[in-house]
C-alpha cells in the first residue's frame, strides 16, 4: 500500500512555538513549509536550522497574512513538489 506524502504548513514557523512545531514536524517526516517574518538574508539560515535533525523537506513560504492573494498563492505553493 503506498504510503501518503505528509506536508505542513506551519505560519508563525520562523520562531518561539511556530519553529519548536515546525522542527518537530520535520523530524517525524512531514515536508515542512514555513511562514513567518523573518529578514530575507536569514531565510538560508533558518532551513538550513530546521532541515538539519529532520528526515523532511523545509521550504520558506513567504506571505502577508493580510493580503488574501497572497496567502493563496502560498497555498499553491505549499502544495507544489
Amino acid at each position: 500500500m503506498k504510503r501518503l506524502k505528509k506536508h505542513a504548513l506551519v505560519t508563525g514557523g520562523t520562531s518561539g512555538i511556530g519553529y519548536g512545531i515546525a522542527s518537530r514536524l520535520v523530524r517525524e517526516g512531514y515536508d515542512v513549509s514555513v511562514n513567518g517574518l523573518i529578514a530575507p538574508d536569514k531565510v538560508t539560515e533558518l532551513l538550513g536550522s530546521l532541515g538539519k535533525n529532520g528526515v523532511g523537506r523545509v521550504r520558506f513560504a513567504p506571505a502577508d497574512l493580510t493580503d488574501v492573494d497572497a496567502i493563496e498563492r502560498m497555498m499553491r505553493d505549499a502544495d507544489k513538489d
